[in-house]
């Protein structure tokens, strides 16, 4: 999928930053570079407040972490129409 040449930039600098070995979202009141040594997993509002830097840095139309999760799901909806499930658990079978 193309990127914005912003975005790109951001994810490239971001896959550079050891990761946490054991939580998967830490809290980093450090910033990127206090992410592998976290002791507490990161805070009910720093999903939001991570997300809303990051569109902002690379100059997006307003993204919430609410409007990611339809983003997802509405394809999935789409493939449940497609293979005739009745339930969306069917569907949710053939996702990883």
């Amino acid at each position: 999928m193309p990127l914005p040449q912003a975005t790109h930039q951001h994810l490239r600098r971001f896959w550079r930053v050891p990761r946490h070995p054991v939580l998967l979202f830490p809290h980093r009141p450090g910033g990127l570079k206090g992410a592998a040594t976290a002791t507490t997993p990161m805070e009910a509002g720093g999903v939001q407040t991570t997300l809303h830097k990051v569109v902002e840095a690379c100059g997006l139309k307003k993204i919430t972490p609410h409007s990611l999760r339809h983003s997802d799901a509405t394809p999935l909806i789409e493939v449940q129409k497609f293979l005739g499930h009745h339930s969306i658990l069917t569907t949710a079978r053939y996702t990883p």
